[in-house]
């Protein structure tokens, strides 16, 4: 009996984990449908990588880069999951300590449902609700 409700349970631990990879899926579709629309596909870069301070190599979901100049900004979805958040935060205070720093932005659901996790995703990064005006994204990858 007991190895048929460690098999439940592994199947709904992976049924679950699936859902969530998912959600982070479509979120970032989205969201690189949204840049490209403000920024210009040229602008865009999906599913980029980046070494940060530690020379930890991160994938970063959308990085615009402006040919006006070498300013970078990186946008990445995030999900009101413990894991989603510390990885964000791990990979953003690492690119913060680059001489050459992009802008990093957080882009989630409603930062209201996050709670204490908002502060710790805010020290490293501008965080945004995904449903701001496109004027605000411009603002924010200008300033990042």
């Amino acid at each position: 009996m007991n190895a048929k409700r460690s098999s439940i349970f592994r199947r709904r631990v992976l049924a679950a984990y699936k859902l969530a990879e998912r959600k982070f899926e479509d979120d970032s579709d989205a969201l690189y449908e949204r840049l490209v629309s403000i920024f210009q596909k040229p602008n865009v870069a999906r599913h980029a990588e980046m070494v940060g301070s530690s020379s930890t190599k991160w994938p970063i979901s959308n990085l615009i880069k402006f040919p006006s100049s070498a300013r970078r900004t990186v946008f990445e979805p995030v999900t009101k999951h413990h894991a989603s958040v510390y990885s964000t935060s791990t990979k953003f205070h690492d690119l913060a300590l680059l001489s050459d720093a992009p802008g990093r932005v957080a882009v989630v659901h409603k930062k209201s449902e996050f709670g204490p996790w908002l502060g710790l995703l805010s020290q490293a990064a501008n965080v945004i609700d995904a449903d701001v005006p496109n004027s605000v994204f411009e603002r924010i990858a200008e300033a990042a």
